[in-house]
């Protein structure tokens, strides 16, 4: 008919698989190899230890990373490990810290156990609970 032998038409329903590039395995359309991540979100991607997957926080920073600056989100990053929540393992996923845009929010003071709110004074609540542990003689 119209088919040269031993060669069938592909069928118009599947999606084509692409290969990847020097690896062998099918990747998905549109979906960089680990090779082809730019070099400042691979910085980033190192710098920041809670990941989750790696391309939708490819996809976010591609989308900011013209807005903000690396240095930026990397100090931010790291100013938001120092809150008790993020050291008790309450880390967001990178993806998730981008979409939310987690840079552009300060950590709060009260975050900050032991250290002095701003006006150089503790805060209502630390007053409180230091009370409250002194008069049961745990402090």
């Amino acid at each position: 008919m119209g088919e040269k032998e031993g060669v069938s038409d592909p069928s118009p329903m599947s999606p084509p698989i692409l290969e990847a590039s020097g690896s062998g395995s099918p990747a998905r359309k549109g979906r960089p190899d680990a090779e082809e991540y730019p070099e400042d979100f691979e910085r980033l991607w190192k710098e920041t230890g809670r990941h989750g997957n790696k391309h939708p926080a490819f996809k976010l920073w591609l989308a900011i990373k013209n807005t903000v600056d690396l240095n930026t989100l990397i100090d931010r990053w790291r100013e938001w490990e120092k809150t008790s929540q993020w050291q008790a393992g309450y880390v967001p996923h990178l993806r998730k810290w981008l979409y939310s845009r987690g840079w552009q929010d300060s950590p709060p003071e009260h975050e900050f156990r032991g250290r002095l709110v701003a006006g150089g004074k503790t805060s209502n609540n630390e007053n409180v609970a230091l009370d409250f542990m002194r008069k049961r003689g745990i402090l």
